[in-house]
């Protein structure tokens, strides 16, 4: 849906533009001191990024738009820093909230150790001069933000279709969905144990984000079927703002109920490529193993039926379900006389399948 910017004029609130008036003219008396807090070293998104992607099953594919948020470190996990500092007048403190440091984000910086420490300072000193001498000697709070952020390394993992997203690190620490302690409580609850981990939802689209780690740091990533279709799974690493190294799995079919498992290795980067294990993927169809993309994760449909019938492995398509040795000994034709026979048991077969579903089966006997 396209919103134009004349309709959106039409939408304003005269109070607000009332309120907003009197704010935005509003400053400090001169004679007041200002003191900013401006959090960083948290994930926090400043964009919104679009990508086309393309979900394919036996129906065929489809293309649709994928919405990612863009994260950057110069934030405390709300708002970003330099939001934050936008302040002109006073004088701005700038605070590592990360997992090693503070450990703390937007919702409880005024209760972090280094925040209580420079309020003390603040309110028991009298000269501006003591009082900023005081405050940028303290833990974690400086009055810019350090060039060590860069080297700040950090995991996104990213889901998207109908599933849950499970992380654990090595010590069984997780961030996730959990049961809600509450009982009979119908609202969401969201575990964040894994140090430096934060867990945020946009649509359908379930993001992990881990900042702090380390090179050889291990996490175990769990995918669960809530739905039925296809699901996405990106695990980027950066250092930074800057993504270094990149792994996925594309149009892995899901069902309620299914799992998927697989891990990751920090610092593991071979040719921009994460060091990714296999996915392992359960559901009642059996057991599945699935390599992260190098250069395509599933073509298209029909080209993996043709993969299938030459035999041939190339290294750059990976079948959802590959056959096995004993499959690949038989002779296609029993297959083919083997679905004419069902087709002619149950006349209804066609009738039921849908019309891609329909084009594609007859393209298969064709092809065969």
């Amino acid at each position: 849906m396209h919103v134009s910017s004349e309709s959106l004029q039409t939408c304003k609130d005269p109070l607000s533009e009332i309120i907003h008036d009197e704010l935005d003219e509003w400053h400090f008396a001169s004679t007041t001191d200002v003191y900013s807090l401006a959090g960083w070293g948290r994930p926090t998104t400043e964009a919104l990024q679009y990508e086309e992607r393309e979900g394919c099953l036996i129906g065929g594919c489809i293309k649709h738009i994928l919405m990612t948020p863009r994260n950057s470190l110069l934030g405390d996990g709300t708002v970003l820093s330099q939001s934050a500092a936008a302040y002109s007048a006073g004088h701005t403190l700038f605070v590592n909230l990360d997992a090693k440091h503070e450990d703390a984000v937007h919702s409880n910086i005024l209760g972090s150790a280094s925040v209580l420490n420079a309020l003390s300072t603040i309110i028991s000193m009298s000269s501006s001069t003591d009082i900023l001498a005081n405050l940028y000697s303290i833990p974690n709070i400086s009055d810019h933000i350090p060039q060590e952020y860069t080297q700040m390394r950090s995991l996104r993992i990213g889901v998207h279709s109908p599933v849950d997203i499970h992380v654990y690190d090595a010590k069984g620490n997780h961030t996730g969905r959990a049961r809600n302690p509450i009982p009979d409580s119908d609202l969401d609850f969201v575990e964040e144990k894994i140090p430096g981990g934060s867990y945020s939802i946009i649509g359908e689209d379930k993001y992990v984000s881990i900042e702090g780690v380390t090179p050889g740091d291990v996490y175990t990533v769990n995918v669960r079927g809530t739905g039925e279709g296809t699901f996405d799974l990106d695990i980027d690493e950066s250092l930074g703002d800057m993504i270094v190294a990149t792994s996925s799995f594309r149009s892995v079919p899901v069902t309620v109920g299914m799992s998927a498992t697989t891990s990751v290795r920090v610092g593991g980067i071979s040719r921009g490529k994460l060091s990714v294990g296999d996915l392992l993927r359960v559901d009642e169809q059996g057991v599945n193993l699935m390599r992260s993309e190098n250069t395509v994760m599933v073509e298209d449909s029909k080209k993996e039926m043709a993969s299938r019938r030459s035999r041939s492995r190339a290294s750059s398509t990976l079948l959802i379900s590959e056959p096995s040795p004993a499959m690949m000994d038989v002779d296609m034709n029993d297959h083919v006389n083997r679905i004419v026979d069902l087709m002619k048991k149950n006349k209804r077969f066609l009738s039921s399948l849908s019309v891609g579903d329909r084009a594609f089966l007859l393209d298969i006997l064709q092809m065969l």
